[in-house]
């Protein structure tokens, strides 16, 4: 391994009234190969519980991590090109599910970002002169 990165989200499981905290690790070699390693903590089990790796091509983007409706959110970059993915991790069911972004915006506005705004996950892009941001209502 040439090396480690560590990254924390913190979310609340609804339907078991319980606090989680999930670290990801991801683990680099110098040619490019990236494995990850993710455990949840629950606050009321005071216990730490491996879960599925990340999907295999689903490199964390630096964007934070956001917690909405008992679900984990963030940016990844699978092609590390311009291609970015909303990838989330239910923590009730323990599962991922992946959200496509805004497909074009990404050659004219190449920082993203990922936030929570008045109870809806957002897209934001950003350049010098302007930014723009896609609410998702439903997903």
């Amino acid at each position: 391994m040439e090396s480690e990165v560590a990254r924390l989200g913190f979310g609340y499981n609804s339907a078991t009234d319980d606090y989680k905290v999930v670290r990801i690790m991801e683990f680099r070699t110098s040619n490019g190969f990236c494995s990850s390693e993710v455990k949840v903590y629950g606050l009321k089990s005071n216990s730490w519980k491996r879960v599925q790796n990340l999907p295999s091509n689903h490199r964390y983007f630096g964007s934070y991590i956001h917690c909405l409706n008992s679900a984990l959110h963030w940016l990844t970059n699978p092609d590390l090109g311009n291609t970015f993915i909303i990838l989330t991790l239910d923590l009730v069911s323990e599962k991922y599910h992946e959200f496509p972004t805004p497909e074009d915006v990404m050659h004219a506005f190449p920082l993203p970002g990922l936030t929570v705004l008045g109870g809806c996950l957002c897209f934001i892009v950003n350049n010098k002169a302007e930014s723009h941001v896609w609410a998702m209502k439903e997903y």
